[in-house]
Formats: C-alpha cells, structure tokens, sequence
C-alpha cells in the first residue's frame, strides 16, 4: 500500500490537501493509497519521524508575506532532512497562496524572490528538481497530474540542497534550531 504523509501548520490547508490528493488518486483509479493528515507544530521541527513508513511526504506552507523555508533562517531544514531519508527523497514542498500560471509547478517570480531577495537557495534548487508546487487556493490540473506522478513514484527522488544540510541541525549536530522570524 502506498502511504502518503501530509503535513502543513495550518490544519485548514493540511485537511484541503489531502481531499486534493485523495481526489487525484480517485480520478486516476489508484487504488492501494492511504493519505494521512499529519499535524506539524513549529516545536516539532526537530524530530525524526517526519515521513516514517511513507512513500511520499508532502509538506504544505501558507505564503502569509515573509516566507522562510530554507538555507539560514529556515524552519523547514530539518523537516527536509529527516522527509527526505525516510521517504527515499519522493517529497513535494507546496507553497499555498501564492498566484501561479497554469502549466507552471511553481511561480518563478515567487521562486526568483526566495532565492535572490531571501537568500533561499535551496528553494530555487528544490524547484528546479520539480520538487516544489505553488499555488492559490487549490490546486490546477498540472500540479495533480505532477502529484500522481509523485504517489506513484514516477519523480526524480529529491536530492538535498547543499544550503539545506549545512543549516539543519540534524545533519549539523552541532548548531542549534534557529529560526528568526521579524
């Protein structure tokens, strides 16, 4: 049976995304496919059972304005780290609330922002492996399709970005969780 995990702060886009995947996986006649709400709270970021016994994590952030994901002042460094090794690297990064054309995974001017103006490289690189999804609202018939693909394991595993390994705390046992938010 495939397991997919999805997590998200907000229990409003973790409940929406998971109708979303269920519908695709229904829609597709993909039989065999559990998919699990899982709650995440920001004191949890540090634990190393994200993704556990899951074929495919998806992790799901609202754009509420300043949105820090990854590289130096990222929450979601560890989340990546500990995801990634125990779903073999089939996990998706959604950015909710955020415009996108249709065909797009991802909006690049959203993208070329993270990166340039909030020093996210790992975003970029993330994208760049089709490994991130933005949109507002729900999500188009592109990114379902791409989803499929994920639940089925038709991707690419995600390779972690260098930025993401050298700032999370798990993969660097020597520094500590900071997350600077202003």
């Amino acid at each position: 049976m495939t397991s997919v995990h999805v997590y998200a702060l907000l229990g409003s886009e973790r409940r929406q995304l998971v109708k979303h995947v269920e519908q695709v996986c229904k829609t597709a006649g993909v039989k065999q496919v559990a998919v699990t709400p899982k709650k995440l709270q920001l004191k949890e970021l540090k634990s190393d059972a994200f993704g556990l016994d899951a074929s495919l994590v998806i992790l799901c952030h609202y754009n509420e304005g300043r949105v820090l994901i990854t590289d130096r002042d990222g929450m979601y460094n560890d989340f990546l780290v500990v995801a990634s090794k125990n779903a073999g690297g089939n996990v998706l990064l959604v950015v909710s609330g955020v415009d996108t054309s249709d065909g797009e995974l991802a909006n690049t001017s959203f993208v070329d922002s993270l990166v340039w103006e909030g020093a996210q490289n790992a975003v970029g690189e993330i994208h760049t492996q089709r490994r991130l999804l933005t949109w507002n609202g729900s999500p188009s018939s592109f990114h379902k399709e791409h989803i499929l693909k994920a639940v089925q394991g038709q991707l690419e595993p995600l390779q972690l970005p260098h930025s993401v390994l050298e700032h999370s705390s798990l993969a660097q046992p020597k520094k500590g969780f900071l997350c600077a938010i202003l």
